[in-house]
Protein backbone atom coordinates (compact mmCIF):
# COMPACT_ATOMS: atom_id res chain seq x y z
CA UNK A 1 0.00 0.00 0.00
CA UNK A 2 2.76 2.23 0.79
CA UNK A 3 4.37 2.18 -2.51
CA UNK A 4 1.14 3.31 -4.29
CA UNK A 5 1.56 6.46 -2.89
CA UNK A 6 5.42 7.02 -3.37
CA UNK A 7 5.12 8.87 -7.09
CA UNK A 8 2.19 11.61 -5.65
CA UNK A 9 4.28 12.11 -2.34
CA UNK A 10 7.39 12.64 -4.07
CA UNK A 11 5.19 15.62 -5.48
CA UNK A 12 4.64 16.74 -2.69
CA UNK A 13 7.83 16.89 -1.13
CA UNK A 14 8.09 19.49 -2.91
CA UNK A 15 5.56 21.38 -1.84
CA UNK A 16 5.72 21.53 2.12
CA UNK A 17 4.99 24.37 4.18
CA UNK A 18 3.71 26.29 1.24
CA UNK A 19 1.92 24.34 -1.76
CA UNK A 20 3.76 24.74 -4.89
CA UNK A 21 1.47 24.48 -7.90
CA UNK A 22 3.60 24.95 -11.31
CA UNK A 23 3.05 27.17 -14.09
CA UNK A 24 0.14 24.67 -15.51
CA UNK A 25 -2.44 26.99 -13.96
CA UNK A 26 -2.93 30.04 -15.68
CA UNK A 27 -3.00 33.03 -13.09
CA UNK A 28 -6.78 33.13 -14.10
CA UNK A 29 -7.25 29.89 -13.37
CA UNK A 30 -5.76 30.09 -9.94
CA UNK A 31 -8.46 30.36 -8.24
CA UNK A 32 -11.05 28.42 -10.13
CA UNK A 33 -8.79 25.20 -10.61
CA UNK A 34 -5.57 25.50 -7.91
CA UNK A 35 -7.97 26.14 -4.89
CA UNK A 36 -9.82 23.34 -5.35
CA UNK A 37 -7.07 21.20 -4.34
CA UNK A 38 -6.14 22.79 -1.33
CA UNK A 39 -7.71 22.18 2.12
CA UNK A 40 -7.62 23.83 5.38
CA UNK A 41 -6.82 21.45 7.89
CA UNK A 42 -7.69 21.84 11.48
CA UNK A 43 -6.39 19.20 14.13
CA UNK A 44 -8.06 19.01 17.62
CA UNK A 45 -6.90 17.20 20.90
CA UNK A 46 -8.40 18.45 24.29
CA UNK A 47 -9.50 22.24 24.19
CA UNK A 48 -6.41 22.95 21.58
CA UNK A 49 -6.39 22.94 17.83
CA UNK A 50 -3.52 22.69 15.32
CA UNK A 51 -3.92 24.64 12.08
CA UNK A 52 -2.45 23.76 8.62
CA UNK A 53 -2.83 23.37 5.22
CA UNK A 54 -3.55 20.33 2.41
CA UNK A 55 -3.52 19.38 -1.02
CA UNK A 56 -5.43 16.63 -2.42
CA UNK A 57 -3.18 14.23 -4.40
CA UNK A 58 -5.27 11.59 -5.24
CA UNK A 59 -8.44 9.69 -5.35
CA UNK A 60 -9.80 5.87 -4.97
CA UNK A 61 -12.06 3.46 -4.24
CA UNK A 62 -14.38 6.37 -2.54
CA UNK A 63 -11.83 8.23 -0.45
CA UNK A 64 -10.05 11.66 -1.32
CA UNK A 65 -6.02 11.35 -0.05
CA UNK A 66 -4.57 14.54 1.35
CA UNK A 67 -0.91 15.21 1.60
CA UNK A 68 0.03 17.79 5.02
CA UNK A 69 2.91 18.54 7.22
CA UNK A 70 3.10 16.04 9.82
CA UNK A 71 3.52 18.82 12.89
CA UNK A 72 -0.84 19.55 11.87
CA UNK A 73 -1.60 16.02 12.52
CA UNK A 74 1.35 15.47 15.65
CA UNK A 75 2.14 18.81 16.87
CA UNK A 76 4.72 19.91 19.52
CA UNK A 77 2.48 21.15 21.46
CA UNK A 78 0.54 17.78 21.57
CA UNK A 79 3.70 16.26 22.68
CA UNK A 80 4.25 14.71 19.03
CA UNK A 81 1.40 12.97 19.52
CA UNK A 82 -1.75 12.04 17.00
CA UNK A 83 -4.29 14.93 17.39
CA UNK A 84 -7.63 13.04 17.86
CA UNK A 85 -9.96 14.46 15.32
CA UNK A 86 -8.73 15.96 11.92
CA UNK A 87 -11.25 17.61 9.77
CA UNK A 88 -10.50 19.76 6.60
CA UNK A 89 -12.29 22.44 4.52
CA UNK A 90 -12.84 23.23 1.17
CA UNK A 91 -12.49 26.11 -0.71
CA UNK A 92 -15.13 25.99 -2.46
CA UNK A 93 -17.27 24.74 0.67
CA UNK A 94 -16.61 27.15 2.96
CA UNK A 95 -17.58 26.73 6.56
CA UNK A 96 -18.32 23.14 5.98
CA UNK A 97 -15.87 20.67 7.65
CA UNK A 98 -15.48 16.89 6.50
CA UNK A 99 -14.11 14.42 9.10
CA UNK A 100 -10.53 12.74 7.95
CA UNK A 101 -8.81 10.35 8.96
CA UNK A 102 -4.70 9.66 9.81
CA UNK A 103 -3.39 7.22 7.90
CA UNK A 104 0.12 5.66 9.38
CA UNK A 105 3.18 7.82 9.47
CA UNK A 106 5.64 7.64 6.43
CA UNK A 107 8.52 8.30 7.62
CA UNK A 108 9.87 9.76 10.74
CA UNK A 109 12.02 12.33 9.07
CA UNK A 110 9.73 13.91 7.02
CA UNK A 111 7.53 16.37 7.74
CA UNK A 112 4.91 15.38 5.95
CA UNK A 113 1.42 13.23 6.69
CA UNK A 114 -1.79 11.86 4.49
CA UNK A 115 -5.11 11.69 5.35
CA UNK A 116 -7.87 10.51 3.62
CA UNK A 117 -11.39 11.34 3.68
CA UNK A 118 -14.22 9.50 3.02
CA UNK A 119 -16.59 10.34 -0.02
CA UNK A 120 -19.28 8.42 0.54
CA UNK A 121 -22.35 10.05 1.62
CA UNK A 122 -21.34 13.77 0.24
CA UNK A 123 -22.28 15.62 -2.64
CA UNK A 124 -18.05 15.55 -3.08
CA UNK A 125 -16.62 14.14 -6.52
CA UNK A 126 -13.23 12.96 -7.50
CA UNK A 127 -14.23 14.22 -10.92
CA UNK A 128 -14.24 18.24 -9.06
CA UNK A 129 -10.92 17.63 -8.88
CA UNK A 130 -8.10 18.92 -11.58
CA UNK A 131 -5.32 16.41 -11.18
CA UNK A 132 -4.89 16.27 -14.53
CA UNK A 133 -3.37 20.06 -13.81
CA UNK A 134 -0.39 19.13 -11.35
CA UNK A 135 2.60 20.43 -13.33
CA UNK A 136 5.57 17.77 -13.56
CA UNK A 137 8.30 18.59 -11.10
CA UNK A 138 11.18 17.06 -12.96
CA UNK A 139 11.06 19.28 -16.11
CA UNK A 140 10.77 22.31 -13.94
CA UNK A 141 13.58 25.03 -14.45
CA UNK A 142 14.94 27.89 -12.24
CA UNK A 143 12.83 30.95 -12.47
CA UNK A 144 10.20 29.49 -13.98
CA UNK A 145 6.92 30.64 -12.23
CA UNK A 146 5.36 29.10 -9.43
CA UNK A 147 2.18 29.80 -7.29
CA UNK A 148 2.11 28.73 -3.35
CA UNK A 149 -1.43 28.56 -1.72
CA UNK A 150 -2.07 27.30 1.84
CA UNK A 151 -2.10 28.60 5.78
CA UNK A 152 0.73 31.65 4.85
CA UNK A 153 1.21 33.95 7.70
CA UNK A 154 -1.59 32.78 9.68
CA UNK A 155 -4.07 33.78 6.67
CA UNK A 156 -5.90 30.72 5.07
CA UNK A 157 -6.27 30.48 1.54
CA UNK A 158 -3.42 33.39 0.93
CA UNK A 159 -1.83 33.10 -2.20
CA UNK A 160 1.33 34.00 -3.67
CA UNK A 161 3.36 34.31 -7.23
CA UNK A 162 6.95 33.81 -7.52
CA UNK A 163 10.13 32.05 -9.12
CA UNK A 164 11.72 28.59 -8.89
CA UNK A 165 14.75 29.08 -6.76
CA UNK A 166 15.80 25.85 -5.57
CA UNK A 167 15.70 22.45 -7.36
CA UNK A 168 15.93 18.56 -5.54
CA UNK A 169 18.17 16.28 -7.87
CA UNK A 170 18.93 12.51 -6.60
CA UNK A 171 21.74 13.79 -4.99
CA UNK A 172 20.35 16.80 -3.05
CA UNK A 173 19.53 20.39 -3.31
CA UNK A 174 20.86 22.03 -6.80
CA UNK A 175 21.92 25.82 -5.93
Amino acid sequence: MRQRFTAPLLLCLLILGQFILSTAFAQSDLDDEAKSLIVMVNGYWGDSESLGAGIVFGAQRGRLYIATADHVIRPRENNFQEVETVEVEFFFRPGEVFTAEVLRPLSEGLDLAVISMPTEGTDIFPSQFPFHRFGDNFVLERSEQMFTVGQGGGRAWNTLRGLVNILESEEGFID
